[in-house]
């Protein structure tokens, strides 16, 4: 996950970081607070806890993966550049 601006990629690992975090903790407090109830209980709270961070965690995945494109989207166009220039270069000299 390595962006161009370091401090882009510092800030959006971090708030993986943070995403991650967020659903572990929601999953263990509805282990412990929903025990009582039985395996299935405590299973459903557990996914329905843990949604908001796995809905963060998707959401910072997908900026992720745009910034990415968009970093790949520069290095093409400027190879395409690079590349009509040099074809300009020698059908002037021909």
């Amino acid at each position: 996950m390595r962006l161009q601006s370091r401090t882009l990629s510092f800030l959006i690992n971090f708030l993986l970081g943070v995403a991650w975090a967020l659903a572990l903790i929601g999953i263990l407090s509805s282990i412990f607070t929903y025990a009582s109830f039985g395996i299935l209980s405590m299973a459903v709270h557990a996914l329905v806890w843990a949604t908001p961070g796995l809905l963060f965690v998707l959401l910072l995945e997908y900026i992720l993966a745009g910034f990415q494109r968009n970093e790949e989207l520069r290095k093409q166009s400027r190879l395409l550049e690079e590349l009509l220039e040099s074809v300009k270069e020698k059908s002037q000299e021909q």
